[in-house]
This record gives structure tokens, sequence and C-alpha cells, in this order.
């Protein structure tokens, strides 16, 4: 690659970087342009000294869904240096957290990258990140506590203008005011909506949420919403049942009618008003909607898959009843195999209490799960992911492609008000693209097993 040549795609990839971090939460894809023999990262906080690739990446694994979807905006970058092999880019942008997020502030970020070429690609060797926040608190990714006053003010805001006041009040069913975006985000519940899908309040659903509809609604639905709401920019309005999502991981079928409403601003709204579909509804006339026998016979729903597995549960002894849970979860989720390992016990390679898997199970020693381990890699929700074995340091990256495993997943479980024991998934052969709904379906089969685990 001719040196100009490189230190164009140095700066088109220091730039992915921060997208994959800020925009899309992808941690995994973030790491994939930095090297494995030699990086390093301080980011803005004041303990972010990441000073080598395992800590790089032990960080950024542990931060996968954490961080809040941003915007970027006044994106400017340049070339420092330029060194033959080696060269920094400097990249400025300002940074915004999504609205739905539930925060609100306005920085500008600096980044600066040396990267250096690895078999002709320019590889990220050090990124350095600092920006003017001047009151970022110990502890904070971001400025939360200054970002959700302004939050509130905003609210206050909205209030003053009975914004709010005035759509709730011309619903009697659940009522959502969503932006005409890319992605539909929520920036309004009321009452009727959040008490349905199971929560306290609209900022309890936001924020548990993100806003985002594919947070919202069942997986399989998600398409066909979207795309009549994108077919339905016109004075028209739509109307469509569809599974929502509740805060205990359940699903209820609702009936959601929405109109299109343009403003004088920026920014245009879906009004949505929703309503439970109940069964003594069915004499309803749904028109093109679907009916109480398709709706019974929906795709893998979680209801079905909760009744099979208390079926496993009630019909088998314990050891027997985890076995086939996970076969049950790896036969639905198209994954080849799960173990579990119990981490109350000392030792560096914690015990496999049972085992499903299509294939070889060999691997299982080479999947660590110590106290230490979770602490530096699974996230606030107890998940810790790998879409794809590449990215992990080479010393244990080869020792598992050694073996085939391309991709895993893990979660704690905890029994006894602890984590006790550690649910991995693993994908052989090929990589992994670790769904949303992937991980809500482990998790709840996590939390199934804890059941069995808790006798």
């Amino acid at each position: 690659m001719k040196q100009s040549e490189f230190c164009k795609k140095a700066q088109q990839n220091a730039i992915a970087v921060l997208k994959a971090y800020f925009v899309e939460s992808n941690m995994e894809k973030a790491l994939s342009y930095f090297s494995k023999d030699c990086s390093s990262w301080i980011g803005c906080g004041e303990n972010e000294l990441y000073l080598n690739y395992p800590d790089v990446f032990n960080t950024f694994t542990r931060r996968t869904g954490e961080i809040l979807r941003h915007t970027m905006d006044d994106t400017n970058s340049c070339v420092l240096f330029d060194g033959g092999s080696f060269c920094m880019v400097l990249v400025t942008a300002t940074i915004t957290p999504a609205p739905q997020t539930g925060t609100y502030f306005k920085e500008t970020g600096r980044f600066t990258f040396a990267f250096r070429s690895e078999d002709g690609e320019p590889k990220v060797v050090q990124l350095h990140s600092s920006a003017p926040w001047h009151k970022l608190q110990v502890g904070e990714l971001y400025p939360q506590e200054e970002g959700s006053k302004a939050f509130f003010k905003m609210e206050q805001q909205l209030d003053g203008s009975n914004l709010p006041a005035f759509t709730a009040a011309n619903t009697p069913n659940g009522l959502k005011c969503c932006l005409v975006d890319k992605d539909y985000p929520a920036v309004y519940i009321n009452k009727a909506l959040y008490k349905l899908a199971g929560y306290n309040s609209m900022t309890e659903m936001l924020t548990a949420t993100h806003g985002e509809m594919k947070n919202m609604v069942y997986a399989a639905d998600l398409p066909k919403l979207k795309k009549v709401m994108a077919t339905h920019c016109g004075s028209e309005p739509y109307t469509i049942n569809y599974r929502l999502l509740r805060k205990d991981g359940t699903a209820v079928w609702v009936l959601e009618r929405g109109q299109f409403t343009p403003t004088d601003g920026d920014d245009d709204y879906f009004i949505c008003t929703i309503a439970p579909l109940m069964q003594e509804q069915d004499s309803f006339n749904y028109g093109t909607l679907v009916n109480y026998d398709d709706i019974a016979s929906a795709q893998i729903p979680m209801d079905l898959y909760f009744k099979a597995a208390l079926d496993i549960i009630e019909q088998n002894d314990k050891q027997t009843a985890m076995e086939k849970l996970m076969k049950l979860c790896c036969s639905m989720a198209q994954i080849s195999g799960a173990f579990i390992k119990d981490i109350r016990r000392s030792g560096e390679f914690m015990p496999v209490v049972a085992k499903y898997f299509n294939g070889s199970d060999e691997f299982t020693s080479l999947l660590k799960c110590t106290p230490e381990d979770i602490v530096n890699r699974f996230n606030s929700q107890g998940l810790n992911q790998c879409s794809n074995t590449v990215l992990l340091p080479k010393v244990y990256k080869d020792k598992l492609d050694a073996l085939d495993v391309k991709a895993y997943l893990s979660k704690t479980i905890r029994t006894g008000g602890s984590d006790s024991y550690v649910l991995t998934f693993v994908s052989l052969g090929t990589p992994h693209n670790w769904t949303d709904s992937d991980k809500d379906f482990i998790t709840q089969t996590a939390r199934l097993l804890a059941l069995l685990l808790d006798k």
C-alpha cells in the first residue's frame, strides 16, 4: 500500500472505530481495528489507562451493551505524523447521546490515533481520548449527573408546553410518540403503555429499552412493523398487531394504530395508540390482520418455549433437565453446544456441572470462568460475548482455534443472591452474531436453570 493510501486508510479506520464505539455501540467491531500484538488506549476517565491489548479487549468486552447510543457530528480528521509504515491521526467530533437515552450533553471529543502497518493494513497501536467534560465524576463513562440534570430541564420545558399532557389526554389506551428516524426511537410513553409493559415509569422503560423499537417489539414481528410505518408517511393511519415485549421477558399481543404527524421543525413524529389484544376480543373484525389461530401458532414464541422448558423441569431429574434445557435452547437458536460451570469453588478452571454438545467438548477446560474473569470481562447484565474469536488475544485465540471454537457467549447464573454458576454457549466452525434476541433467549434460559441449581 502506497504511503498516501496508507494514511488515507488510517483516517478512515480512525473514524470507523469511533462510529463503532459511540454510534453503533458495537464493541467487537471497534476491537477489530486494533493491533493484537501491541495496542493501548487512554480514555477520558481518570482511571482509563489500558496499556496492552488484553486490557483493551477486556474493557471493550465488558462494555458490550453498556455504552449509550450517540450521534457524531462535525467530524474532522487530519494526519499529524507520517513515518512510512507508521502514522498518527487526529479526529475531532461532536458527541451527543441519542434522544431516547435519557441523557443529554453535547461535547467535542478529541481522539489521537497511532497506526502501524500490519500485513499492509493500518492497525491502531495507541488511542488517546480527551474531551472537555470538566464535571466527569469518578467511575463515570460520560457525565451522567450533568446529563441527567440537563435532560430533566428539557422534560420540564416539554411539560411547560403541555405536549405530553395534550397527547396523553387524547387517547384512552397506551400511547407512544416516535421520531421519524431510522429505527423510530420512542421519545414519549404514557402511563397506560409502560404499565402494560410492566414498568413503573416512562423513565424506567425508556432507560431499560433505550427507547429502541428492537427492545420493545418481539424480534419476529419487528420487520413487518417497520415496513408498515415506512409506507404510511402520509395522511392515512396504519393498523397492525404485534407482540410487545414486557419487562419480565414475556410478550403480549397488542393492536397499534399509528399516525404520521409532520411538524414545522426539523423532526416529524408518529403518534401511536396501543391496546392489548384479549382472547375475548377475537370477534373483533381485524380486517387484514392475523386472527387468534395465527397468533397461537406463531413460530417459536417465548411462551411456547417456556411451556416446553417447564415440562422438561417437571418431568425430569435435575441433571437430565439441565441437559435437556440446554439442548432445547441450542436447537432453537442454532448453536453448537452449551455447558455450565460452578464458580463457587476455588481454582483457575471451574468444574463443569452439566453440558450438551453436538460434537466435541474438549474445549470446556479452556473457557475460564473465574470470579476475576467475570469482573474483567462481563458487563452489568452478567454477559460476556465474542462473536468472532479472531478478536481475542493471540495466546487465547490459538488454543480455541485448535478446537474449532469460533464464537461464544457466557451468562452468569445467580443463586442465593450471588453469581454461583456460568452458562456458556459456543459456536463451532463458524462465527456467530449474537443478536439481542439471542441474548434475551439465553438470559431467560439462565433464569430457568437457576431454579434447578438452587434446589
